[in-house]
C-alpha cells in the first residue's frame, strides 16, 4: 500500500472519479512542533555560546558557535515549512491517501475496506493546541500504521469522518455482507465465502471445533482474540478509563481484562454499554478478515464468537453451529484451566443468552464432549452440508441436526 510517486487524478493525488469528502492540512504549528527537540538543544547550545563568549577570553570565545545554532534551527524551521506545504491528506469515498515528503515524495493509499484500526495519537502540547496525529492501519500492517494525517486540527472529528466513511462502504466494498448479513440467495454470493457461526455455552469446546475446521482449509476468525486487540486501543482504553478510573489498567497501562470483565458480569447496564463501544469495532475487523478468506481462497469462514447471538453476529452468518458439551464436563474444564468455581460459571452465564434458545436458534448441533469420538466427522459433514447447500442456517430452517 505504500507507494512513490503520485497518483493521477484531481490534484496529482485524488484517482480521477472519486469524491473526496476531506482534506484537511497540517497545521503551522507542525513548523515549530516537528523540530522543537532539535530547536530546544540549539537554544541551550547558543546560549551555553553566549555566556561563554561573554566570560572566556577572546581566543576562546564561541559566539560562532551560537551563529551557527541559529543558521541550523532556521533551517530545520524553513525545512518543515516546505514538508508542510507539500503534506497533503485526503478522504474520498473509497480511501485514506496521505502525500508526504519533501526531496522524496511518498504517497500512502489504503482502501478504507482493509482499514483493521484507526485511532487519534495527541502530545500533552498537542492537546492544548487542538492538534493531534490520525492514523489507521490494516493487518498487514504488522502493529503500525500504515497512514498518519500528523498536525491535524480537529483529529478527532477527523477520526470520526474517517469512520463513517468506512461504514459506508459496508467494510468489505461492493461485495457485501457485513453491513447489513447475507443470505443464501443474495446476488454475487458466488465470490464470497460462506460464513459459519460457533455458538454454545462457556468452555463447550468452540475454539476445538473451529481448529477442526481450520484443519478443513477453513479460516478461523476468533473474535475473542479481535476483542483483545481492541482493547489494545488508545482511544478505547481512554474511554475505559473515562467510565471506571485507571484501576482498570495493569502496571504497564493496558486494560487489565479480568478487571473489566468483573465489572461487566456485575452490571447489565455496563456491559452493553461496553458491547456498544467494543462491538462495532470487532465486527469491521470480522469483515475485513471474510475478506481475507475470499482473496485466499478458503473453503469458509468460521466466526468463533463467545456471544454469537447476544452481538447479532448470527447475521452474518450462512450456518450456525451450537456446540453442546455436558454442564459437568464443562464446568471440570473451568475448574481446571481457569480456576473458577461452580457459582462463578453460573454467575457468567447468567448474563448470557439461555443455553437452550441458542440450541433452538442454530441450524446444526454438535456434541463437543472429549468423549465424542465422531466430532471430526460431524464437523466435516457440517462443513460439505454448507458448502453444498449454502442456506442460511441461523434460524434453523431446513436443515438437519446432527
Amino acid at each position: 500500500m505504500l507507494s512513490e510517486g503520485v497518483h493521477d487524478g484531481a490534484g496529482g493525488l485524488v484517482p480521477g472519479g472519486e469524491r473526496v469528502l476531506l482534506s484537511p492540512r497540517a497545521s503551522l504549528w507542525c513548523v515549530v512542533l516537528a523540530p522543537l527537540r532539535w530547536l530546544v538543544l540549539l537554544g541551550v547550545i547558543a546560549a551555553g555560546s553566549v555566556v561563554a563568549g561573554a566570560v572566556l577570553p577572546a581566543p576562546l570565545t564561541l559566539w560562532p558557535l551560537a551563529l551557527l545554532c541559529a543558521v541550523v534551527a532556521a533551517g530545520l524551521v524553513v525545512y518543515w515549512w516546505l514538508w508542510r506545504a507539500c503534506a497533503r491528506y485526503v478522504l474520498t469515498e473509497k480511501r485514506v491517501l496521505a502525500r508526504t515528503g519533501v526531496l522524496r515524495r511518498l504517497v500512502v493509499d489504503v482502501p478504507l475496506s482493509a482499514i483493521r484500526t484507526s485511532l487519534v495519537h495527541s502530545t500533552l502540547l498537542e492537546r492544548v493546541l487542538g492538534l493531534g496525529t490520525v492514523g489507521v492501519s490494516t493487518a498487514a500492517s504488522g502493529g503500525g500504521l500504515d497512514a498518519a494525517w500528523r498536525w491535524v486540527r480537529g483529529p478527532d472529528e477527523v477520526l470520526g469522518k474517517i469512520r463513517r466513511a468506512g461504514e459506508g462502504t459496508g467494510v468489505i466494498g461492493e461485495r457485501g455482507g457485513a453491513k447489513g448479513g447475507v443470505g443464501a440467495n443474495d446476488g454475487g454470493m458466488s465470490d464470497r465465502p460462506r460464513v459459519i457461526g460457533l455458538a454454545g455455552g462457556i468452555a463447550s469446546g468452540k475454539s476445538h471445533v473451529a481448529r477442526l475446521l481450520g484443519e478443513l482449509g477453513c479460516l478461523v476468525l476468533d473474535s475473542d482474540r479481535l476483542a483483545k486487540d481492541v482493547l489494545k486501543r488508545e482511544a478505547v482504553r481512554d474511554e475505559l478509563v473515562s467510565w471506571w478510573g485507571k484501576g482498570i489498567l495493569t502496571e504497564d497501562g493496558r486494560v487489565d481484562r479480568a478487571k473489566v470483565a468483573e465489572i461487566v458480569f456485575k452490571s447489565a447496564p455496563e456491559r452493553l454499554r461496553l458491547e456498544a463501544l467494543v462491538h462495532p469495532l470487532v465486527k469491521r475487523s470480522r469483515a475485513e478478515m471474510v475478506e481475507a478468506a475470499r482473496e485466499y481462497g478458503c473453503r469458509a469462514a468460521v466466526i468463533d464468537a463467545p456471544l454469537l447471538f447476544e452481538a447479532g453476529v448470527e447475521k452474518e452468518c450462512d450456518a450456525v453451529v451450537f456446540v453442546d458439551t455436558p454442564r459437568e464436563e464443562r464446568l471440570e474444564r473451568v475448574k481446571s484451566k481457569r480456576g473458577w468455581s461452580e457459582e462463578e460459571l453460573d454467575r457468567r452465564e447468567r448474563a448470557q443468552m439461555p443455553l437452550e434458545e441458542k440450541r433452538s436458534r442454530s441450524g446444526y448441533v454438535v456434541n463437543g464432549s472429549s468423549r465424542n469420538e465422531h466430532l471430526g466427522a460431524e464437523v466435516k459433514r457440517i462443513l460439505e452440508e454448507v458448502l453444498n447447500r449454502g442456506s442460511r442456517t441461523a434460524d434453523g430452517s431446513g436443515v438437519p441436526k446432527l
